[in-house]
């Protein structure tokens, strides 16, 4: 996306010529680009603080694994058919109240874990990694959360608790 690029551009991370904007044209289809086997599908998403319109979200297919980055949103509803079922979920647990510090963080374990619940429900997701947790004084601690998961027998979410972990597909 466009916010994403331009830092990178403009700090000289990256060359404009390696770069390429992808941003769905249509708000309810996806964008597609592809190159030697990869292919990228960009969703129009709601930002959770109700950005309408502003945000993507992506789903990487390449050598039969396909994965779906949510970015700072979810799913959209009429996008289900083609998300459900990835290898891998990558999802950000964030709620405003958490985030701006109105919610206890004790009490978001609870929403996240039924936000967790209806994910893996909705979605089906092979394995479902929760993002936005590490080195955050916002968001609830990472170990916390993956004690919470064991005890509710959730077995195929993620949770990174350093930023040097590793994992397999």
């Amino acid at each position: 996306p466009p916010t994403i690029i331009h830092p990178l551009w403009i700090e000289g991370k990256v060359k404009h010529e390696q770069l390429t904007v992808l941003y769905p044209k249509e708000y309810h289809l996806p964008e597609l680009f592809s190159i030697d086997g990869l292919t990228i599908k960009a969703f129009n998403t709601d930002h959770f603080l109700g950005w309408h319109n502003v945000h993507i979200s992506f789903l990487v297919e390449f050598e039969n694994k396909r994965i779906y980055i949510s970015g700072d949103s979810h799913y959209r509803k009429e996008n289900l058919d083609q998300i459900r079922g990835v290898d891998l979920y990558i999802h950000s647990l964030l709620k405003e109240d958490i985030v701006k510090g109105r919610m206890n963080k004790e009490y978001a374990k609870h929403f996240h874990i039924c936000e967790i619940i209806d994910l893996v429900r909705e979605i089906e997701p092979a394995k479902l990694m929760i993002n936005h947790l590490v080195d955050c004084d916002w968001a609830i601690d990472p170990s916390v959360l993956k004690g919470y998961l064991r005890e509710n027998e959730i077995s195929n979410a993620i949770v990174p608790v350093s930023d040097t972990e590793i994992f397999d597909l």
